[in-house]
């Protein structure tokens, strides 16, 4: 009678990566991807250049389509100029709807003129006009687990369409075009709110100084 022996063979299983976590890395590459997970866990600042494909993200075509096809109501879609807002009637304007119904709408030509004169217009909420946006937005969320929203900022020229400000939540900024100069300061309150920037003094320290983008 032969004796049967049982072999038991140990397999090393390789876990396969996130959807999310590799949509990331193909869109930071690997090491920058790293870098930037590094800097979260230790809190501090961290800057990189990108590939091409950052340049893809939202192109000036795509983005113009977006200004001229979509219903953009403000705040959503505002112009900033110094740090104020405009009056939303110097670049909106009440029309009729295909069914009749009273509607609020961009002005092409008075955006581009307001552009001209030194304002940056801002539109929220970008995640839900652009399925590329929407990719890395929904990556992010499910990686870091919070909520993800996206806001545009187009300007032209040299003016500064704000002046230097808090965010008051944890803020990735991807230039996409352009040249631009850049002043990071100090950390002077931890966790600003809304209710507290408008009271609170410019810091005087730069923690990273100044660098530009292009």
């Amino acid at each position: 009678m032969k004796k049967l022996i049982r072999k038991h063979f140990i397999r090393e299983v390789k876990m396969d990566k996130s959807p999310a976590k590799t949509t990331l890395e193909l869109f930071f590459g690997v090491e920058n991807y790293q870098n930037l997970l590094d800097s979260i866990s230790s809190n501090t600042f961290y800057k990189c250049q990108l590939q091409n494909v950052v340049s893809e993200l939202l192109t000036l075509p795509e983005f113009q389509n977006i200004i001229n096809t979509r219903r953009l109501p403000f705040p959503r879609c505002r112009l900033v100029r110094s740090g104020n807002p405009l009056s939303p009637v110097d670049y909106n304007e009440r029309c009729h709807s295909a069914l009749g119904e009273g509607i609020i709408k961009l002005v092409s030509e008075r955006v581009m003129q307001e552009l001209s004169n030194g304002a940056t217009l801002v539109v929220d909420f970008t995640e839900d006009l652009s399925l590329k946006i929407r990719s890395i937005a929904e990556a992010l969320s499910t990686e870091f687990q919070e909520k993800t929203g996206a806001t545009v900022f187009f300007s032209i020229g040299h003016d500064k369409g704000f002046t230097t400000h808090w965010d008051n939540s944890n803020t990735l900024v991807f230039q996409l075009s352009g040249r631009k100069k850049w002043n990071v300061f100090t950390t002077t309150l931890p966790f600003p709110v809304d209710e507290n920037k408008k009271n609170m003094k410019p810091p005087s320290m730069r923690t990273y100084g100044k660098f530009h983008s292009q």
